[in-house]
């Protein structure tokens, strides 16, 4: 029953990209082409981004703010042909290391200090776009955005509070097929505030460092996380617990199965947690293909734990709608009909836990400045 209402979403899907289906897209030489061209996209409509490659400098007050409702924004990828950036994309490699920063052009890219975008609205979804060298947290979906859709994003190389942050409130956001690579944050390269829900599929985390807790994955207290598919390689902490991901108290972890994780480990005392840290008990909950003692970068995946069992338990509440227009979007990145989110075949274990600490500070976003192209 699932997987049927998957496939009818996905011809939705597919059914409202063609009607939408554009012949140009739009070009993008500096930061003030980029928010003009969303300034001027209205409720329901889809903006189709030629590749670029701007700059963006300025603080966390400096983030535009997309506020209108159902609005797509996509990187046309493939030249003559703006309306198949919706399409899926083939499922990288085990242990890919840059799944989509090391892609083949042409890009979307966004660079500079400044935090970048502030979502606030319903069913906005962004597909192909990267973001380097942000240093007040590159995006923020904020408290009252609902179903939001993140897909095949890349956060690489960025610093201070955390890469991307959900805050507290939003519900039913989507991170789908996304990449979390070389950032140094304070929280936690994905930062889940209290009283957020996320589901996380096929996302890769890769050399990401953490000055608390998390390295890769922070959730915080009364959070509500889903994570199956999704890859955490060699990310680490300093004197803290959540190298791969972190779970305060009273926030829920669920291992919806198939996540992967190794050479996660704390750089002062050298201790390793593949998987979910649960600070309510101050254990780490490995993941089912977890490695065991690496010699090297694997090339393939790991070999599961005969003793692993799961026990699928998430709750309902927490998955993102299947709504193509404003909701989240569970596709198979392999371009099959598997369900991404429990009730398929891949299983999955709640874990709830972590200590009470913040899960990121809300900053007013919205002065549109130009960086410069």
């Amino acid at each position: 029953m699932f997987q049927r209402t998957l496939l009818f979403s996905l011809l939705l899907l597919s059914s409202s990209t063609n009607g939408a289906q554009v012949t140009s897209c739009i070009d993008i030489n500096n930061w003030s082409d980029f928010t003009d061209a969303i300034d001027s996209a209205s409720k329901n409509s889809a903006v189709i981004l030629c590749p670029f490659d701007i700059e963006h400098d300025g603080d966390e007050t400096s983030g535009y703010d997309i506020d209108t409702d159902n609005l797509k924004i996509a990187c046309d990828k493939k030249s003559g042909s703006a309306g198949e950036a919706f399409g899926v994309r083939k499922l990288q490699e085990v242990w890919k290391p840059n799944a989509i920063s090391g892609e083949d052009g042409p890009k979307c890219i966004i660079r500079g200090s400044a935090r970048h975008l502030n979502i606030n609205a319903k069913g906005t979804t962004l597909i192909g776009l990267e973001f380097y060298g942000s240093m007040n947290t590159a995006m923020v979906v904020e408290g009252g955005a609902k179903q939001t859709n993140l897909l095949h994003l890349a956060f690489v190389g960025n610093e201070g509070g955390s890469s991307l942050e959900i805050e507290g409130g939003a519900k039913a956001t989507s991170v789908l097929h996304c990449e979390f690579t070389d950032n140094s944050a304070g929280s936690g390269s994905l930062v889940v505030a209290p009283e957020a829900s996320v589901a996380i599929y096929r996302t890769f985390f890769y050399d990401n460092v953490g000055d608390g807790n998390a390295g890769g994955l922070l959730a915080s207290e009364s959070s509500s996380v889903t994570l199956s598919r999704s890859e955490f390689f060699n990310n680490n902490v300093d004197n803290g617990s959540g190298p791969a991901v972190y779970a305060e108290i009273e926030s829920s972890v669920c291992d919806a199965g198939e996540n992967r994780a190794c050479l996660n480990s704390d750089l002062t005392t050298l201790q390793v947690c593949d998987g979910t840290f649960e600070a309510v008990d101050s254990r780490c909950e490995a993941f089912g293909l977890a490695c065991v003692s690496p010699t090297g970068f694997p090339t393939k995946a790991p070999t599961p734990s005969p003793t692993q069992s799961y026990a699928p338990s998430c709750p309902p509440s927490i998955l993102a709608s299947t709504s193509p227009t404003g909701g989240g979007i569970p596709v198979n990145a392999e371009g099959g009909t598997d369900p991404p989110f429990p009730g398929g075949s891949n299983g999955g274990s709640k874990s709830g836990g972590g200590s009470k600490s913040g899960g990121g500070s809300k900053s007013g976003g919205g002065s549109k400045t130009d960086g410069g192209g």
